[in-house]
């Protein structure tokens, strides 16, 4: 789990002044968030990454007390429902003085929305806490002694380990050892300096985990490597806006598939962002699209979220629409005006985020597709590149 997309994020939550900033910095030994007795010491959202072993890296959400009323305290509260609604796991920390209708009312939200959590109640060494108004376990601690802080931690990792049972890999049951799988990488000026991708990164390394032969190629490359291995090769991967040149120069029965189409498969996402698609031919002139990015990044020239997509689905409808973007932890909140959402493939955000959008997707009748099956889609070459998966039907 160690990169951003798919590091556990648990977030601290509660009425202002209990001690969520000291509890952060009793779980992971140092001083990261400001402490004072001062209420709303704590105006955003603060995050940590911190190894929490057995697990690996997770990252701790430090976040506004929820019971400031204020214009301003309004507005960190929001924030503070944005890093609740991303989070896999939810701390709702009490204080001494037990709970109160805040409290009840987020943990009456969380239940709903269905996110794993834990009440924990600091300032145990007081030795008078109220009593618990809940049917289940309230944790005490101490951040001032730090009771029961591994404990808490215990708990963290149990709870961790019940929602990510072992993930199936990217790959699984596509790739077996000693398969040669060649991964189409262009480097252009859209690719950053100096690096690869997330998404080829995961499965450049997955694919040494398993023992298969990993060969990174430029699209352009491609037909002269074939020739020398005279196409020996098991499956090519490519990067979804080479799809189209990719289908013309490997030759059938070489099965060829996308980074994009990889990972929404992994992530439980293909066969509704499959469904999302059929909206594309429906489409009518001035209907609203939504694009949507997980992170937040410079727009070049014939930027793909800003430029590419919306250029490709003009071309394919033959229709004027009109777009909107959103990027990193912006999601619209009228969601509902839009008749398609297309999403980029989400690899910085975690699976619950990625989830959570595309639930309120569905939850609202918007259909929800991401960029990589777009291309695949208008360029005519959706079939080979999800014929891998055989049980999806087309």
């Amino acid at each position: 789990m160690s990169n951003k997309g798919d590091r556990v994020n648990i977030c601290i939550i509660g009425k202002t002044n209990v001690g969520k900033s000291s509890l952060i910095n009793a779980i992971i030994g140092q001083n990261i968030s400001i402490v004072s007795d001062h209420a709303g010491t704590t105006t955003d959202t603060v995050t940590k990454v911190f190894e929490l072993v057995p697990v690996g890296p997770v990252t701790f959400h430090d976040t506004a007390g929820y019971d400031d009323r204020s214009d301003l305290g309004k507005l960190r509260i929001k924030a503070t429902y944005r890093s609740m609604w991303r989070s896999d796991i939810v701390i709702v920390l009490l204080d001494e003085r037990g709970a109160n209708e805040f409290d009840q009312q987020f943990i009456s939200e969380i239940k709903e929305k269905k996110i794993p959590y834990l009440i924990v109640q600091n300032k145990s060494d007081l030795q008078k806490l109220a009593p618990s108004l809940f049917d289940e376990e309230v944790l005490p601690v101490s951040t001032v002694n730090n009771f029961n802080i591994d404990t808490l931690k215990d708990k963290l990792i149990q709870r961790i380990g019940s929602i990510y049972e072992q993930r199936p890999t990217i790959t699984e049951g596509l790739v077996a050892p000693n398969d040669i799988v060649l991964l189409s990488i262009p480097i252009d000026s859209s690719a950053p300096k100096g690096r690869l991708i997330l998404p080829q990164v995961q499965v450049l390394r997955e694919l040494l985990d398993i023992n298969a032969v990993a060969i990174c190629v430029q699209p352009s490359e491609i037909p002269m490597f074939l020739k020398k291995i005279d196409n020996q090769i098991d499956l090519v991967i490519t990067d979804s806006q080479c799809i189209e040149l990719i289908n013309k120069i490997v030759p059938e029965p070489i099965k060829v598939t996308t980074f994009s189409v990889l990972l929404a498969n992994y992530k439980g996402e293909l066969q509704t962002m499959l469904r999302g698609l059929d909206r594309l031919a429906q489409l009518n002139a001035g209907d609203k699209v939504l694009i949507a990015e997980a992170c937040s990044h410079h727009t070049q020239c014939n930027d793909i979220g800003r430029q590419q997509i919306p250029a490709l689905v003009k071309k394919f409808t033959q229709k004027e629409l009109s777009f909107s973007f959103a990027s990193a932890y912006d999601f619209p909140d009228d969601l509902e005006t839009f008749q398609l959402v297309i999403h980029c493939g989400g690899c910085m955000i975690s699976h619950r985020e990625m989830k959570r959008r595309i639930n309120e997707c569905e939850r609202l009748g918007v259909p929800i597709t991401n960029y990589g099956l777009i291309f695949s889609k208008t360029q005519g070459v959706l079939d080979r590149a999800v014929q891998i998966f055989k049980e999806i039907k087309i």
